[in-house]
């Protein structure tokens, strides 16, 4: 018998933090919970007035998914990942959105790069996007005029030599930042 894997949704209040164990259960305000999301075609983790880290302070992909969305509410302080590496959110995806209403964000892509619906920290001075693809390019979903991050300040970085790179030459990646900081390993920046 056949199984799709249709998605996943977890609506928690407090933090959240991802970890290694294969199980989703539901957070009161405070708790953690410790697991790694694979859902197949679309995960939606929404924290409200807490963090979402990664609890196993690794490099493995926390969220495995077509279609990554990361939400948390609570303004300032309510982040997604964490500054420095260590409890940031690692994800495997195709399609990556994220929002925070004034938390930052710190993500990282761990195979073959993602395309960016959008990424919003709501524009809240201050606040800080850091986005790394590892051997892959981060680019935009859909093509249009429109803002794909909205932030602060945002780093981009991607590795994976000259096929690697921010945006594409026929859809380049539209950003609402006022401070801007982009590396690649090679690659072209658009």
């Amino acid at each position: 018998m056949n199984k799709a894997k249709l998605g996943v949704s977890l609506l928690a209040a407090g933090a959240l933090a991802l970890g290694t164990l294969s199980s989703v259960a539901t957070a009161a305000p405070g708790d953690e919970i410790a697991a790694a999301v694979n859902g197949g075609v679309v995960v939606d983790l929404t924290v409200t007035n807490g963090s979402l880290t990664d609890q196993a302070f690794d490099t493995a992909a926390d969220v495995v998914a077509e279609t990554v969305n990361l939400n948390v509410t609570g303004g300032l302080g309510r982040d997604i990942g964490v500054l420095g590496g260590p409890g940031n959110i690692e994800i495997q995806a195709t399609i990556f959105n994220a929002s925070t209403d004034g938390g930052n964000i710190f993500v990282n892509d761990t195979s073959g790069g993602v395309a960016i619906g959008l990424v919003t920290t709501a524009g809240v001075p201050g606040s800080v996007v850091i986005l790394t693809a590892t051997d892959g390019s981060i680019t935009e979903s859909s093509p249009d005029a429109a803002a794909d991050i909205v932030a602060g300040s945002l780093t981009l970085a991607v590795t994976g030599g000259a096929t690697s790179t921010v945006g594409t030459s026929g859809a380049t990646l539209e950003i609402d930042v006022a401070i801007l900081n982009v590396s690649t390993d090679g690659g072209n920046i658009y």
